[in-house]
């Protein structure tokens, strides 16, 4: 599906961004970093640095002086935008995923050059605002919908795909919503700038790597194997963000209201920041994946074990040592009782089993994947929607003292 003209047209742009990235390299060794108001303002992420944002507004700056000379119009840049999201959807829709990805940039750098334009111009109005809005989510939707109808015939990039799609816009969602109740927004991560970097990178990827790497004889149409790497990072990473603001927001509506109701009482043992914790726990659960995964593929490959028995073996085994590093590290809670602990945890990894063993299971029959892919699919969504917060809410929560 992927073309020779797509191929190098992809390769071009490439190329561009490189050529611009060395020379932004030059200008931070002569002049040092670009400085954006709106940039300082918003700040970076811990997925996309603020380094990567200024290198863009320094980039379409020049761009943007030069449309408000001629008298371009913020709105056009906005409408242009969204006629150009949706033909990279379409094209996405087609297997055209270099068409897609240059489309999708274009359409993004148009999107950041509308306010530029606005600003420059001093014609900057909450109208325009809502119309830019609402453009966003229209060509967010465009390219994710696209991406749904591509995978038609493969239920987990299409799942993986409506997962993206309802973590975007519950993302936007935590924003407008802190700004309607006045409540600072949460910075989280998985803005839309990120989401668009990896989206936008999974297409661009995939263009590469589909003429070159698959074998369109097993899977037709081509998986696209970075396409669902970024759907995966932006499914999980999104709605485990919008959670979390959410959670904030909510937070900071009860300390405004009652803060000495919901103040924490003397001698309650304060939890470990979350991100500390979560820190932690993916390490964790890092050092059990390799001890998990090096059980499963001692036990297939070496000993002939029937995978799914092998995948639990693997599973309690990585299990117990999640919980000697949980419990000691990363959630501080070696003061508790042990075996209070060690029967929640067991309670938890028996639903973890369940579904580690379930989801490998179908993955691997159902979809044909292989063993270690479908395991580390369902390790990483495993980990992070079931077991970490119910080992920081249930099994390692600290306990209030008894009197």
């Amino acid at each position: 599906m992927i073309t020779k003209t797509e191929l190098q047209s992809t390769l071009t742009v490439g190329g561009i961004v490189f050529l611009l990235a060395g020379a932004y390299a030059l200008r931070l060794a002569v002049k040092g970093r670009a400085h954006f108001e709106r940039l300082d303002r918003q700040g970076g992420s811990r997925l996309l640095s603020k380094r990567v944002m200024e290198f863009s507004y320094w980039g379409l700056d020049p761009m943007a002086r030069l449309l408000v000379r001629l008298e371009v119009r913020p709105n056009q840049i906005t409408w242009a935008s969204l006629v150009l999201g949706f033909c990279a959807g379409a094209c996405l829709a087609l297997g055209h995923f270099g068409f897609g990805a240059i489309f999708a940039t274009v359409s993004a750098l148009l999107d950041s050059l509308d306010g530029m334009v606005a600003r420059l111009s001093s014609v900057a109005s909450e109208s325009g605002e809502i119309l830019d809005a609402a453009v966003d989510r229209y060509v967010e939707y465009f390219f994710l919908a696209g991406l749904v109808f591509y995978y038609r015939e493969f239920a987990l990039g299409q799942a993986l795909a409506l997962f993206a799609l309802l973590g975007s816009f519950m993302v936007s969602y935590s924003s407008a919503k802190a700004e309607a109740l006045s409540v600072e927004p949460p910075r989280g991560s998985m803005r839309r700038p990120e989401r668009a970097v990896y989206l936008i990178s999974g297409a661009a990827l995939s263009a590469l790597t589909v003429p070159f790497l698959e074998n369109s004889a097993r899977f037709a149409p081509p998986l696209a194997y970075p396409m669902i790497a970024a759907l995966a990072l932006v499914a999980i990473v999104a709605n485990f963000s919008a959670i979390l603001r959410l959670r904030a927001i909510a937070i900071g509506l009860r300390l405004r209201r009652q803060p000495q109701q919901d103040a924490p009482q003397a001698g309650t043992p304060p939890h470990l920041p979350l991100w500390i914790s979560l820190r932690r726990s993916q390490i964790s659960s890092l050092i059990a994946t390799v001890v998990d995964f090096s059980s499963l593929i001692f036990f297939v490959e070496i000993v002939h074990v029937w995978y799914v028995a092998a995948t639990a073996m693997g599973a309690f085994l990585g299990a117990l040592v999640n919980f000697i590093l949980g419990r000691h590290w990363s959630f501080s809670a070696d003061g508790e009782p042990v075996h209070g602990q060690a029967m929640r945890y067991t309670l938890v990894a028996t639903g973890s089993l369940i579904l580690n063993s379930g989801a490998v299971y179908i993955l691997t029959d159902s979809f044909g994947l292989h063993y270690a892919v479908s395991k580390a699919i369902t390790a990483v969504l495993v980990g992070l929607f079931f077991n970490f917060p119910l080992h920081r809410g249930f099994v390692f929560a600290r306990r209030k003292p008894t009197r």
